[in-house]
């Protein structure tokens, strides 16, 4: 029975010493039923009849011993371990068994929501827990195996109790156990079945130890089968920590009711050693409300984002991202040849994003602030001013009072020789941002990995030899989440878990006379697994490459370069502020393991390999292919494309362009133009991308790969989209082949 009282409807609780006997319930039972003792006990839910639609029950298990819930008919309902309960909610009152909802609550914090461990603190005793002994080797059988010889005890000793009043202790002594181990028993609900559960137990392993030493797994007991270690970073690993540690993993439920958590020894150590865990919870992913806050990040060329002349002088623009808006701050230091704009001074947003103007008041240029803005006129005076609204992709500057808008002449004449400062600090409304996103626990434990470097002079490689290919050193670290660079002659990432990766590489010369063809390779592994891009017959400063990429925990991954100089020789790297080789490599999210994260979607395909052979092919046309497409459903998407042009067997063609366009259509092996973008009106193109890239070789062209624009589309009915390719020629040649790899990702 339930009161009403200072507004709030407060639940009764009950308290019964277990007997050995049946406590069973009526409609006017209190909702909250506790059972403590030391005996076996049974408790009978009401006659559902009886009962409106939506009444639950809490059955507490504080004692010693199990607790069996029955239905009104004395069937099972439900068995509650020591120190557990569960809620039994009534669905439909049409009989008197009734359909219950019931749920299991872990009583430690590891238990929010839904926790099938029915043991999962050890407050009273380690029941629910079995030692035991498999065969000699690194993955346990079953976890049930006889003959065991480690000890698992409840322990209430300081320094060892990790939550409340008690933890759990598994120990060895001096004698290799690998094959023994400690295990659970847990059944999960239908709701959970062939979904991602999270594992999760606070611990302290300290020396003598190992990290590896023991592993978790998870046996599926309705299949008779070793599901596997449980994923994380560490491959299923318990890490040693002197200090109190959490360990955080999932795996992948089958159609199996009942599964088993498995703690086994998997290292072959004498050491004797003690592990104490605590707070053990298995369930399904808590959502929670975060807001997006992204780390500071430099712009790589912030010359561009201001309407003045740098000369020698400097600037940097860092930003980062703060729930929808985009906190920036501008810092620009004067030179003998930095030239100040007349007509007012103006930063233009990174990244190409716009401005929110429905988020900020509405008003005409200068009408609303963002921020302030800092000038230092060196060896005179200090000025401050207003950063107020240009357009929706800039940013003006005014003095304070005076209103004067600041140019090469306000806040004062800027004497450039001296070195004079302007700083600029603003907080403007994106319209791409999101405020926030629905995270799930698992996504908070397990955050994008993402490394950003770039090669300076302090390079150990600023100079590559003729025809030779070498590995880029990226030296300066941007930022690198999980240090996973180690840079030198033998640079290299090496993934910190298992998982798709974006790749964007750009490989930046100091100069490209004489240059014959230049290419762009990445290596898995210390094996070439693909060409980002190769360039001939052309000198070109910059060669790009992007891609995505699965890598398994502990994968390296390195980057090639390669220069063919007509004259042999070698050929420098560009070490100029804004034009340096930059390698960026992000984990993307894994939509197995999350359910939600953030906005975002990932989409990938790959085209078969077109040929086009002399027989019956025009001087130009647009080319029929196969896997060229993605298809979006609503959203805002950003699209990435890669794309092989080769030719063989025989006489190159003679180019005179080559195409790579974003289309709603197909080629169709003629001269006709695949539908545009926005044709459908299911699907237009956001401010700063251009659908169309055209590439004019001269004369003979071999072979051309690599990325093609990024574009960002605005879908709001499914679409698909497609990556066509076109080539004109005035000597057919023999053969043309194409290939197309595309990657989406919904941002917003």
């Amino acid at each position: 029975m339930s009161h009403f009282k200072f507004g709030a409807l407060i639940e009764g609780i009950a308290t019964t010493a277990t007997s050995g006997g049946t406590t069973t319930l009526i409609d006017t039972s209190k909702q909250n039923q506790v059972f403590t003792g030391v005996l076996l006990h049974t408790v009978v839910l009401p006659d559902a009849t009886t009962l409106v639609n939506g009444q639950s029950y809490t059955i507490a298990n504080r004692s010693d011993q199990v607790v069996t819930v029955q239905f009104d008919d004395n069937s099972e309902a439900k068995i509650t371990a020591p120190d557990t309960q569960a809620k039994f909610l009534l669905r439909d009152n049409g009989s008197s068994n009734g359909t219950w909802d019931i749920e299991n609550v872990g009583t430690g914090t590891g238990g929010v929501g839904i926790n099938y461990i029915t043991n999962p603190d050890f407050e009273t005793n380690v029941s629910t827990w079995n030692r035991y002994k498999d065969a000699v080797q690194t993955t346990p059988e079953d976890g049930s195996g006889a003959g065991f010889s480690i000890g698992f005890v409840r322990t209430v000793v300081a320094g060892e109790v990790l939550r409340d009043t008690a933890s759990a202790g598994l120990s060895k002594n001096g004698i290799n156990r690998q094959g023994e181990g400690v295990s659970t028993d847990f059944s999960i609900d239908p709701q959970d079945e062939n979904k991602n559960l999270t594992v999760s137990f606070d611990y302290k392993a300290a020396s003598p130890y190992v990290s590896g030493d023991l592993r978790v797994f998870i046996f599926d007991i309705d299949n008779v089968t070793l599901i596997g270690a449980v994923s994380n970073d560490d491959n299923g690993d318990i890490l040693a920590a002197t200090n109190p540690n959490t360990f955080v993993g999932q795996f992948q439920a089958t159609d199996s009711s009942n599964y088993r958590l498995i703690y086994h020894i998997a290292s072959t150590t004498t050491s004797s050693w003690a592990v104490q865990i605590d707070n053990v919870s298995v369930g399904p992913d808590v959502l929670v409300p975060g807001v997006i806050i992204t780390q500071w990040e430099k712009v790589s060329d912030p010359d561009a984002l201001w309407n003045g002349t740098i000369g020698n002088g400097s600037i940097e623009v860092s930003r980062r991202q703060i729930a929808d808006s985009m906190e920036i701050i501008y810092s620009l230091t004067t030179g003998s040849t930095t030239a100040f704009p007349a007509g007012g001074i103006v930063f233009t947003i990174p990244d190409s994003k716009t401005i929110d103007t429905t988020k900020s008041p509405t008003g005409g240029t200068g009408i609303v602030a963002y921020g302030s803005a800092y000038a230092q006129n060196v060896g005179t005076a200090h000025h401050a001013g207003i950063v107020a609204h240009g357009s929706t992709t800039t940013l003006n500057m005014y003095s304070d009072g005076a209103g004067a808008a600041w140019s090469n002449v306000v806040p004062f004449t800027w004497n450039v020789a001296s070195q004079d400062q302007l700083s600029v600090h603003a907080m403007v409304p994106i319209s791409e941002f999101s405020v926030g996103a629905v995270f799930s626990t698992t996504e908070i434990n397990l955050q994008t990995i993402r490394a950003v470097y770039e090669a300076t002079s302090s390079s150990a490689n600023t100079s590559f030899a003729d025809n030779a290919l070498e590995i880029i050193d990226a030296d300066n670290q941007i930022v690198d989440t999980h240090s996973a660079v180690t840079t030198g002659v033998n640079w290299e990432f090496k993934a910190p878990r298992a998982g798709n990766y974006l790749i964007t590489v750009t490989m930046a010369w100091a100069n490209v006379t004489n240059m014959d063809a230049t290419h762009l390779d990445l290596f898995i592994n210390g094996s070439r697994e693909m060409r980002l891009n190769r360039i001939v017959n052309a000198e070109k400063e910059f060669i790009p490459g992007t891609t995505v990429i699965t890598l398994v925990k502990d994968d390296t991954v390195d980057f090639r370069a390669l220069q063919d100089d007509s004259a042999s020789a070698a050929r420098s790297i560009s070490t100029t502020a804004g034009l340096l080789t930059r390698v960026s490599i992000t984990s993307l999210p894994d939509f197995n393991t999350f359910s939600v994260f953030g906005e975002n979607d990932f989409l990938a395909a790959a085209s078969s390999n077109f040929l086009l052979t002399t027989a019956g092919y025009v001087t130009a046309e647009w080319a029929a292919m196969t896997g060229n497409s993605v298809n979006l459903t609503p959203g805002i998407w950003q699209i990435n494309g890669y794309v092989r042009q080769s030719f063989s067997s025989g006489t190159p063609p003679s180019i005179t362009k080559l195409v790579s366009r974003w289309s709603e259509e197909n080629g169709d092996n003629t001269t006709t133009v695949p539908d545009a973008i926005g044709t459908s009106g299911n699907v237009s193109l956001q401010a700063g991308s251009n659908q169309c890239l055209v590439y004019e070789p001269v004369g003979s062209f071999n072979e051309h790969e690599g990325p093609v624009q990024t574009i960002r589309v605005l879908v709001t009915v499914n679409q698909t989209v497609y990556l066509n390719q076109f080539l004109d020629f005035t000597v057919a040649g023999t053969n043309a082949f194409f290939s197309i790899r595309i990657y989406a990702e919904r941002i917003g």
